[in-house]
């Protein structure tokens, strides 16, 4: 079931690692949003934050979203070659909810975390910096190299791991999982599932697995694996595209993917790690560019091949 939801805010603070990006940063969250000064990148984040989580009230009247506006542009000081990219403001939205989730309310009504609303909002913005820089980053990125790289792969991981007849469907309809990667990848699925999956799968991945790829890759095998039956019926590119947002929704909990007859995070990973090894022993021979091998090279000191 995941960390539990008391104490979830807390450890996601830890496991983020955002009290060492804090101690690193030398300057204070409330420093870096005095320091932003923007007006064009103010005037996107306004404009997304305004139309982020409107339905729920903390934003709706304005708090939330106050904060999350803050938390964006001190980010944007904070990381200034990565700044504000879309997205960003759902995806703080959903960080914010779930560390306001630990505020217990107090006999007066009032609500309290322990701490005054000064430290909660570098509580929030620490933990959210950190989940970007240390997690998700590479998503975000200009160009989006790194996620159109984990399509390609996840291709792959398909192809090894999942049902013949799954591979044959996506095949047929010429599906590419760029295709729907974008809002799976970007935002860990937390916006492509019921709240209570996203947030397991979130657990798992800073609570123990900071290769993120590795356990999307594993959630996806077993929605795969668990939704052959739907999937196989699909007979053209759209169905496909729609059966995979409509069994994403649909998974109950993360025990109906560990209950699916699919590879584990460990077997996903010594795969990813051979075909690193394999690609970089095939270059050997082909010229290639600087950039493609410090690409290979990182990528598989990332999997752990420096250990």
């Amino acid at each position: 079931s995941g960390i539990s939801a008391s104490h979830r805010g807390r450890l996601w603070k830890v496991l983020s690692g955002a009290d060492d990006i804090k101690a690193k940063a030398g300057l204070s969250y409330h420093d870096l949003l005095q320091s932003f000064d923007n007006q064009e990148m103010l005037d996107i984040i306004s404009k997304d934050v305004q139309r982020t989580c409107i339905e729920v009230p903390y934003f709706r009247d304005g708090t939330g979203s106050i904060l999350l506006s803050n938390i964006l542009k001190a980010f944007c000081t904070y990381n200034p070659k990565l700044g504000y990219i879309q997205g960003m403001s759902h995806l703080g939205a959903f960080i914010l909810l779930t560390l306001r989730n630990n505020i217990v309310v107090g006999g007066d009504g009032s609500e309290s975390i322990g701490i005054d609303a000064y430290e909660f909002d570098d509580f929030c913005f620490w933990t959210f910096s950190a989940i970007i820089t240390n997690r998700i980053g590479k998503y975000f990125e200009v160009g989006m190299a790194e996620l159109l790289d984990d399509s390609t792969i996840l291709s792959d991981v398909v192809d090894k791991f999942a049902a013949p007849e799954i591979s044959n469907v996506l095949k047929g309809v010429d599906f590419e999982w760029i295709y729907i990667t974008p809002s799976w990848f970007v935002n860990m699925f937390f916006d492509s599932t019921i709240p209570s999956v996203a947030l397991h799968i979130w657990d798992i991945i800073l609570w123990g697995h900071d290769r993120v790829e590795v356990v999307l890759y594993w959630f996806i095998l077993g929605m795969l694996e668990k939704n052959k039956g739907i999937l196989s019926k699909c007979k053209d590119l759209q169905e496909v595209i729609d059966a995979l947002k409509t069994i994403a929704l649909e998974v109950p909990d993360l025990e109906a993917i560990s209950g699916a007859k699919v590879a584990s995070l460990a077997q996903i990973q010594e795969f990813l790690i051979t075909t690193q090894i394999e690609d970089m022993n095939e270059a050997e021979s082909v010229p290639v560019s600087t950039k493609k091998v410090s690409n290979w090279v990182s990528r598989f000191q990332f999997f752990g091949g420096n250990n």
